[in-house]
């Protein structure tokens, strides 16, 4: 869940009304566009002059899809005073909302505004988890971006990490059998030694499923040296769409 923060102001008009007095104006503030389970807080901004003991806003109530969320009441011995006040609402939104605030003059009677927030659908993406020290890592930002432009969140982690990562689905490991910062240590658990040997001498890809959870597939990118291993990626990485 994370909290929506955009401004759109909504206005009403004023009334044509006397030096002494003003009708109430709502503005709102709030995000226009948020993704399913967002946290959307909702700004009521009255703005109403000269307010006294007869002449100020008595209450705001505060609708969402026509359901009374909110309600606010004010008397003539603790109204407020100020020409401005603010009031807050905050909800979590999973579908398309109208807001609507109403509110009340005790001289000049209720204005009304709506606005209306649409919530896109929560589209979770799959994961490609990219294990790599650091010089493979820095020299993998093609393979990062075909990755992103495919839909995949990418997680770079380090050897040390992968504990936390064996269950995840696909897993692609840069380096060969001696890549430095444990990368080795781990492709010689996923290789055989025909294949490790394989990574000394030229550029290569092997996919294997399974390793370390059901339906797992971890991919390794390897040559003799950086520059292959950067090749290899380049050269097979769209064999992870497969």
């Amino acid at each position: 869940m994370k909290k929506a923060t955009m401004l759109v102001l909504v206005a009403l008009a004023l009334s044509v009304v006397s030096v002494s007095g003003t009708v109430p104006v709502i503005q709102m503030q709030f995000p226009k566009e948020v993704t399913a389970g967002d946290e959307v807080t909702v700004e009521i901004v009255v703005t109403h002059r000269d307010n006294t003991k007869n002449h100020h806003i008595n209450y705001c109530w505060f609708y969402q899809n026509d359901k009374k969320v909110m309600e606010w009441v004010w008397t003539g011995d603790d109204f407020i005073t100020e020409d401005q006040f603010t009031l807050t609402y905050t909800t979590i939104l999973y579908e398309d909302t109208v807001f609507l605030a109403h509110v009340h003059c005790t001289l000049h009677g209720s204005e009304k505004v709506t606005a209306k927030v649409t919530v896109h659908p929560l589209v979770i993406k799959p994961k490609a988890i990219l294990l790599a020290n650091d010089v493979d890592h820095t020299r993998a930002s093609t393979l990062v971006d075909f990755l992103e432009t495919n839909g995949f969140e990418v997680v770079r982690i380090t050897a040390p990490e992968l504990n936390q990562y064996k269950t995840e689905q696909l897993i692609i490991i840069l380096g060969g059998a001696d890549a430095l910062d444990g990368v080795g240590n781990v492709v010689r658990t996923v290789l055989d030694e025909r294949e490790q040997e394989l990574t000394r001498l030229s550029m290569r890809y092997f996919v294997k499923t399974d390793v370390w959870t059901p339906g797992q597939r971890v991919f390794v990118f390897a040559g003799k040296d950086r520059e292959q291993t950067m090749e290899a990626h380049k050269q097979y990485r769209d064999r992870i769409l497969d």
